[in-house]
């Protein structure tokens, strides 16, 4: 019985590279995935040139001491607000910031 369910197994694992080896699982380049866009329009956005310098705390991030500083949400898209803190730190991520580094955090009226 225990040959039989290994000659069971071993048939099945041979189907599966089999399939995956003539089909794939993923789609070839010749053919055409179907692409769904769901792309929301960013409204326009609160540039700013307002800034705040802040002192960097261990386990501070860029998001919290924005909202630390505007004591709630951000009125802006998070894709927004890392572009606005890149531009004010001279093409500084917000994932490079260090702790005990002074940086420019934009605030937005």
């Amino acid at each position: 019985m225990k040959r039989l369910s290994a000659l069971a197994a071993l048939a099945f694992v041979g189907y599966i590279c089999h399939y995956d080896i003539k089909y794939g699982t993923i789609p070839s380049s010749t053919e055409a995935a179907p692409v769904i866009a769901n792309v929301e329009k960013e409204k326009p956005t609160q540039t700013t040139t307002h800034f705040i310098e802040v002192r960097v705390k261990a386990g501070d991030t860029v998001l919290s001491i924005i909202e630390k500083v505007l004591k709630g949400s951000i009125p802006v898209s998070i894709n927004q607000l890392s572009k606005d803190f890149t531009s004010l730190n001279n093409g500084l991520s917000p994932h490079e910031i260090q702790v005990g580094k002074t940086y420019k955090f934009p605030t937005y009226k």
